[in-house]
C-alpha cells in the first residue's frame, strides 16, 4: 500500500508548533519505527474562586 505523502508531515507541523519531536528507525525491507513525544505541558490551569 503506497501512500499520500502528507500525513506525517502534517503531524510533524503540529509537533513542532507544540514543542513535541518524531523520530524515525528503519530497517530497509524489514521494519519502520514511528517514535512520537508529546510536550509535558498543562493547556488549562484556569482556577475560578467563587
Amino acid at each position: 500500500m503506497e501512500g499520500k505523502g502528507m500525513g506525517l508531515f502534517m503531524v510533524k507541523t503540529q509537533l513542532d508548533l507544540i514543542g513535541g519531536k518524531i523520530s524515525i528507525e528503519s530497517e530497509p525491507n524489514e521494519w519502520t519505527k514511528l517514535t512520537i513525544q508529546f510536550p509535558n505541558i498543562v493547556v488549562n490551569s484556569k482556577s475560578e474562586n467563587p
